[in-house]
């Protein structure tokens, strides 16, 4: 599935513009990923998903993988408001839509660019948002990306990740490490952004693994990022590191947003770490 996600970061836009063949686990992706992005922000955002270059009906969608896309929606619920949209003049789309919604969770259905541009411009505000889908429309538009091809090939170890059930982390909690081979721990207040790394050529991570031997492991001078997010999940992303992050021996994709439970093992190259939530006494 040809697939772009292109977000308009000063808007608190994001629109998913999808090609070709599409079937609902292809749609639970954009969600996923979507979804996340709307995490990021505590203004108002928008997931806007074009399905104007999808060839084909949709495919019947069984009862769980409604729940998963219903899971995503469900976490985006705190904080501030969030709104969905589809472009499609499908009837197959405009009852997936309504399947999906709820009260709290509408998704409404638009069968023009003129019609979506202007209930996201009333919900949240967008002077860039038609020029974008018109860009989009006839491939003009520079500033997308394609998802990771382990994603869109459906990876069922990353999919599992991604859609497993996780705990949240305490208010005002101590996240604390544990190197598993050594025994050795450090307690981490993730109140603000966290960057794990390895103190080398002027280069301060937060967290310093060379002293628990990260040079010979493998870990990287900034190495991934933690941080509490909007919806009081701790998240991890990998910062482009050479060796490679892991949640429990599935390795993540760079710059990808993945959220973290009490217990998880993570590996930064080859040094294992455990994580442990503790309330703050």
């Amino acid at each position: 599935m040809p697939y772009t996600l292109t977000t308009l970061d000063k808007e608190a836009i994001s629109v998913a513009s999808l090609t070709g063949s599409v079937d609902i686990k292809d749609l639970a992706t954009v969600f996923n990923h979507g979804c996340g992005w709307m995490r990021q922000f505590t203004t108002p955002t928008c997931l806007l998903i074009d399905f104007r270059g999808v060839s084909g009906a949709m495919l019947a969608a069984s009862a769980l993988q409604l729940e998963s896309i219903r899971s995503e929606l469900e976490l985006t619920r705190s904080g501030a408001p969030r709104f969905f949209a589809f472009i499609s003049d499908n009837p197959d789309i405009r009852a997936l839509a309504n399947s999906l919604s709820d009260p709290e969770n509408a998704i409404f259905v638009f069968e023009t660019v003129e019609a979506a541009h202007s209930y996201v411009n009333l919900k949240v505000g967008s002077v860039m948002l038609k020029q974008t889908l018109e860009s989009l429309e006839t491939n003009e538009f520079e500033h997308t990306r394609e998802l990771p091809a382990e994603i869109l090939s459906g990876d069922p170890k990353l999919q599992a990740l991604l859609h497993r059930t996780v705990t949240p982390f305490p208010p005002g909690g101590v996240l604390r490490l544990v190197a598993v081979s050594l025994q050795k721990d450090m307690l981490v207040f993730p109140e603000q952004d966290v960057v794990i790394g390895r103190r080398e050529r002027g280069k301060n991570p937060d967290v310093d693994l060379s002293l628990w031997g990260g040079f010979f492991s493998g870990v990287s001078r900034e190495h991934a990022r933690i941080n509490i997010e909007a919806d009081g999940f701790l998240y991890i992303y990998d910062l482009g590191s050479t060796n490679g992050t892991y949640i429990n021996e599935v390795e993540l994709n760079p710059d990808e947003g993945y959220r973290l439970s009490d217990s998880d093992v993570v590996r930064f190259g080859k040094l294992n770490v455990q994580v442990f939530f503790q309330t703050a006494k």
